[in-house]
């Protein structure tokens, strides 16, 4: 039998450990959106900083938890309007502490829907659009308002400029 690869990585359950609270305090201390009292939010936040423990995102966006990321995906990144809409996207995302992450359609709408998907699958907290295929199919915008929907549903936002 394989032997389970050990790391020196904190887990959600050692926090708690350290804390002396349970796992599920711990969870809605980093969630931020359940009350916890004052003692256990301190013990809790002391622990992350004395552990040095940092949140697997993958294990929460399985979780359906939403990331700190915002997509901005656009037809190319060349053109100083797009340059300046994407500078602008990424001081915002890092003045809120969030992750901005840009990627291109190259003017196809098969490959803007994918990236829009893939955003949906990483659990994106926006997805921002600009500069669209202008000349989309009746079933690539069904399937761009299908994603929009689902985005929503999930708590995040798709914001379509252009």
């Amino acid at each position: 039998m394989a032997k389970r690869k050990t790391t020196n990585s904190p887990t959600l359950a050692d926090v708690a450990a350290h804390a002396g609270v349970s796992p599920a305090t711990v969870s809605r201390v980093l969630a931020g959106n359940y009350p916890v009292s004052r003692s256990a939010n301190q013990r809790v936040m002391r622990s992350i900083r004395e552990l040095n423990y940092a949140a697997n995102t993958h294990a929460r966006a399985l979780a359906g938890v939403q990331s700190k990321t915002i997509a901005f995906i656009l037809a190319d990144v060349r053109g100083q309007s797009f340059a300046d809409a994407a500078h602008g996207v990424e001081q915002e995302a890092s003045r809120r502490g969030w992750l901005s992450l840009i990627g291109t359609s190259q003017g196809e709408a098969a490959r803007e829907l994918a990236l829009v998907q893939l955003m949906r699958e990483q659990r994106a907290g926006a997805v921002i659009l600009i500069g669209g295929v202008t000349n989309e199919s009746t079933d690539d915008r069904a399937r761009m308002a299908e994603l929009a929907r689902s985005l929503h549903a999930a708590g995040s936002l798709l914001v379509l400029c252009g």
